[in-house]
């Protein structure tokens, strides 16, 4: 049941979540600034007031694992030329090297409103050529693999979603869509880093469309086809 689609209910009330945790978080800042903080940055001159908000973003548009949008570096990112991601999907690091095996390539092209949002939150950054995409706004390290999980609770009860509603949702939502619109489960694994269709066959296969009449069409146009040049 986690694996599916978000309901469009679900998708409106996520977006509105963002737009007022973005909204939420700029009050409070000037609420600060007008009484003794004016020191402290003013968040209505940026598009995104928290990091979460593009980090969740690029989950819903890519369906990748928090831990591989944990480790995105800017090395790792093409706004320019290619508009994709491209790194090594961090779960199969581990298991890749203690069998001998390269580990899974995550290359992942994006959405114009994707590569958009990325070029925002970079010049955001001052337009950095190296280092996490999403670094800890005190210490510039890497963030934490759960530091996600406030600010999604905070989304979610702004937006009215469902308290079991995870943040791996998004990562089934993006997966669901591609297999539902019958794009190849190969071409699926590849995009969210799995390194052959068993996993998504196994948790998704029920979402493709019934093709096997319009395969055997297609077998039947073919024959039909030769027939016709035959008689010609």
């Amino acid at each position: 049941e986690k694996r599916r689609m978000l309901t469009a209910k679900e998708m409106r009330g996520l977006l509105t979540g963002l737009d007022l945790f973005a909204d939420q978080l700029r009050e409070q800042r000037r609420n600060s600034r007008a009484h003794g903080k004016p020191h402290l940055f003013d968040l209505d001159t940026v598009d995104y007031p928290h990091w979460f908000v593009p980090f969740c973003m690029l989950a819903l548009a890519t369906g990748w694992r928090p831990g591989d949008l944990y480790a995105l570096r800017w090395e790792e990112t093409d706004l320019v030329f290619k508009n994709q991601l491209c790194k090594q999907a961090e779960k199969s690091k581990a298991v890749a090297a203690r069998r001998g095996l390269d580990a899974t390539e995550l290359v992942t092209p994006l959405p114009k409103s994707a590569v958009k949002m990325l070029k925002q939150w970079k010049k955001q950054q001052g337009d950095p050529d190296t280092g996490w995409v999403f670094p800890s706004p005190r210490t510039h390290a890497k963030l934490d693999d759960q530091a996600h999980k406030k600010p999604w609770a905070t989304v979610k009860a702004l937006g009215k979603l469902p308290d079991e509603l995870q943040f791996y949702s998004l990562r089934h939502h993006a997966i669901s869509a591609m297999v539902a619109a019958n794009i190849p489960m190969l071409t699926v694994a590849k995009l969210v880093g799995h390194r052959d269709v068993a996993m998504i066959q196994k948790h998704y296969g029920h979402l493709c469309p019934d093709s096997a009449a319009s395969a055997m069409d297609i077998v039947a146009a073919t024959i039909k086809k030769s027939a016709k040049q035959k008689t010609a």
